[in-house]
């Protein structure tokens, strides 16, 4: 749990609605055509479970000022390190952790034990991309579900 920055940091985040996102040493960018992704660790992931919580976001983000999401970052500091920045926020179930990597290297390790409190603060927080992980199974299963919901979604829209 705690803020690093490591050499050569390059992810290929393969989401279940077909989206390929790569974060390469900071820079975040969606993978439009076949692009050089050698080296990247692939990571299969879902769009990532938000809560809404009960409070207005200011009100929720001020009285949870002093929750600790690890040993460096309160909810002010990380609002703080994230303000006027891309990143992308990942919860690695498998590993029990949550990364978040920022488009300046950095990538900050929050407490997997917050998690519940984490899906309603990434809830109120503006800019970012919120992944989760799955498994190979899940992600076909999650895939085929996209792919006949968008083939729903299509064939409504015809009819208005």
């Amino acid at each position: 749990m705690k803020s690093r920055s490591r050499d050569k940091q390059k992810f290929l985040f393969i989401t279940t609605n077909e989206e390929k996102i790569l974060y390469n040493n900071g820079e975040i960018k969606k993978v439009k055509k076949e692009e050089d992704v050698t080296g990247a660790e692939i990571r299969f992931a879902r769009k990532m479970i938000r809560i809404s919580p009960k409070l207005p976001p200011h009100i929720f983000i001020y009285k949870n000022k002093d929750e600790k999401l690890n040993e460096k970052y309160t909810v002010p500091k990380i609002v703080d390190r994230l303000y006027m920045h891309n990143f992308i926020v990942y919860i690695d179930h498998e590993r029990k952790r949550v990364e978040v990597l920022i488009d300046d290297g950095e990538v900050v390790e929050l407490n997997y034990e917050k998690l519940d409190f984490l899906r309603k603060y990434f809830y109120v927080v503006r800019g970012g991309i919120y992944l989760e992980s799955v498994t190979p199974e899940e992600f076909e299963i999650l895939h085929e579900y996209e792919k006949s919901n968008n083939l729903v979604k299509r064939f409504f829209s015809f009819l208005h």
